[in-house]
């Protein structure tokens, strides 16, 4: 049985072709619909669209072939460092230092190869775990460190990293899925860049007589980004090589993008052709020695050296069984059997290079451990909230650990010396709306820290907090972006049941029904939908206003949902016009979610006070005895 059963090939001989070499053609064709099912995609990728542009039998054969792992593997090397880059970026301007990007690269390199992984715990396995975490840890940051050659990462205003567009459409209509590696804001002119991220080698610029597939790749990601944020323009596009280091422009005229439009939406339509069909052309070029079916195919072009190097090393005719291709080349076998000879002799040249570069870390390593951490500098980047941050499990539970520590005791720290009531009738700010952009924290919006003494500092007065805004709509209805995080769903872009966002997503609608019981109304549907989602929204407002972040797969949002509970379970009992608005207004919902979002938002800078606190016990009990007179009303009892 091979893992082709199903396809064949079918040749036919074309006399209208000008070279006699070119008239044999050929077709990978699936015996029925469900032998081509894999290759059938309703979200097409730039990438998938370049490859069955390029050949459409190479693309079937790929949706069939398994895919092999190897941690040393480009991709993979490439892939750890593009986390190194994503979580780096999140660090605000002034922590993104040289000792920030090597402590990230060793977090990623730690649960890359997470020895709680292997499959058996023997002690040369966790040895031998261990060297490869720190040869693969010297490449990624190896890889990584190059960024700091192109650019000053203290001067990238960021908005938002791996800008995930799954299921978004284009504005042609073509229904997509990829991710964005950076999506930034200019300094100077305050225009859109969007960056990718290249960890492979700097070739040059490309031949214009041959198709530049990256320069696709940034007119595709311009216009996926512009179709789903209406109003925004983006301005520029770049292709980042660290590794180089260098930096290339993509030309984006507008011809150019229309071009590649008209590209992609051709290989949609071709794709479904061919699905239909069940017969996929082959288009045999220069690049056929680099195709899995490089020795079946009856048309394959192996002219080169380089090619049929390549060519040798993937499967053979026989391992690959399709009826109708080539029969094994002994030739092939033999070309095999000297370059993988060849290759082998570079990597164990390699490998003792590699043994004595990660002794010489290891020795470094012991050293370390032995002396004092040093205190990080630049931009209040400390020690102990790296370690925080280092020890965060996932990049859900880094989100709070590394967010502007600073931002979140600006927003509403009171001087009580210049309003003796303790309120802030004129400080409390309207609650930030969702915006349709990913977001990073605002830096340039921070507000002066007044520093008072703690007895000072008092809680939002939520009695006096504005109104809510409702957001100017688009004309086109589209989701929020945030609702398109890859952690959150499965690979046919549904809410994964098994993610935090679920889980969150769940908590709101479960205390939805739990508020509409309490006030005695029947939970329908459409009053079940409506509350949930405004429930949401304070939600999220209240998670970005703290952390800058809006993502329902974080643990900020998970305690930005509690804070917003409290917040409402307070305002219930303590405040004039406090419980749910049910059958007012709308002006009296808007008034009443202000309240909520400012209350939770009070909460949260609690928890800063609580984590800071080095207050004496005697210090908190005086403060306790004047803050609570014994002449004041409780706003309730105690139950």
């Amino acid at each position: 049985m091979s893992i082709m059963d199903g396809l064949h090939w079918e040749t036919w001989e074309d006399p209208s072709e000008r070279w006699p070499s070119d008239r044999l053609k050929a077709a990978l064709v699936g015996d029925t619909p469900e032998d081509v099912k894999k290759a059938r995609k309703s979200w097409l990728s730039i990438s998938r669209a370049h490859d069955v542009a390029k050949c459409p039998a190479q693309h079937l054969g790929k949706s069939r072939l398994p895919r092999f792992f190897d941690p040393f593997a480009a991709n993979e090397l490439g892939t750890g460092a593009h986390e190194v880059m994503e979580l780096f970026y999140q660090f605000p301007p002034a922590e993104r230092t040289e000792a920030a990007l090597k402590a990230i690269a060793r977090d990623v390199a730690n649960r890359y190869w997470d020895p709680e992984k292997l499959a058996n715990k023997l002690p040369e396995t966790a040895a031998v775990n261990e060297l490869s975490r720190e040869y693969w840890l010297s490449i990624v940051l190896e890889w990584s460190l190059g960024i700091l050659k192109v650019e000053e990462p203290q001067s990238i205003e960021m908005i938002g990293s791996e800008w995930d567009f799954k299921g978004l459409p284009s504005s042609n209509g073509v229904v997509t899925v990829g991710s964005i590696d950076r999506v930034r804001r200019d300094l100077i002119t305050g225009k859109i860049i969007v960056d990718d991220y290249k960890f492979g080698k700097w070739k040059g610029n490309p031949n214009p007589s041959f198709r530049d597939d990256y320069g696709m790749q940034g007119h595709w990601y311009k216009d996926v980004f512009e179709t789903n944020n209406p109003g925004e323009v983006v301005t520029g596009v770049n292709l980042i090589y660290p590794r180089a280091p260098h930096t290339r422009q993509i030309d984006i005229a507008p011809e150019k993008v229309q071009g590649t439009l008209i590209s992609v939406k051709q290989s949609r339509d071709d794709l479904q052709r061919y699905a239909d069909e069940q017969r996929f052309p082959a288009k045999p070029s220069a690049l056929c020695g680099w195709c899995d079916l490089a020795q079946s195919c009856p048309v394959a072009r192996l002219k080169k050296d380089n090619a049929l190097d390549s060519a040798s090393k993937m499967p053979t005719a026989s391992e690959l069984n399709i009826p109708g291709g080539k029969l094994d080349d002994p030739a092939m076998s033999r070309r095999r059997a000297q370059v993988l000879a060849g290759e082998q002799a570079e990597r164990d040249a390699a490998m003792a290079l590699a043994v004595d570069k990660v002794k010489a870390l290891m020795d470094q390593k012991t050293v370390a451990a032995s002396t004092p951490a040093p205190q990080l500098e630049s931009g209040g980047l400390n020690g102990q909230r790296l370690a925080t941050y280092i020890a965060a499990e996932t990049q859900e539970m880094a989100d709070a650990a590394h967010a502007d520590w600073e931002r979140r005791h600006a927003a509403h720290s009171i001087d009580t010396t210049t309003n003796p009531g303790g309120t802030m009738s004129q400080d409390v700010q309207a609650p930030v709306q969702p915006q349709m952009m990913p977001q990073a924290a605002p830096q340039q919006a921070q507000v002066a820290v007044q520093q008072t003494p703690m007895a000072q500092q008092t809680l939002v007065d939520v009695q006096q907090a504005p109104a809510v805004q409702p957001a100017a709509q688009p004309a086109q209805r589209l989701p929020r972006v945030e609702s398109y995080m890859k952690s959150s769903t499965n690979n046919e872009g549904e809410l994964d049941l098994g993610s935090y966002a679920a889980r969150n997503a769940a908590a709101v609608a479960e205390y939805a029904v739990y508020l509409i019981s309490e006030a005695g109304f029947s939970a329908r549907p459409a009053r079940l939908d409506s509350l949930a989602k405004q429930l949401g929204r304070i939600a999220r407002r209240i998670a970005f206003r703290y952390t800058g972040t809006q993502n329902m797969q974080s643990g900020a949002f998970t305690h930005s949902l509690y804070a917003m509970k409290e917040a409402i379970r307070y305002l219930q009992r303590a405040t004039p016009g406090g419980p749910i608005p049910f059958g007012q207004n709308q002006e009296s919902w808007s008034v009443w979610a202000g309240r909520v979002e400012n209350m939770g938002i009070a909460i949260l800078q609690t928890v800063d006070a609580v984590f800071l606190d080095d207050s004496t016990d005697t210090d908190l009990f005086g403060q306790l005895e004047q803050l609570f007179p014994a002449n004041e009303t409780a706003p309730f009892q105690a139950q």
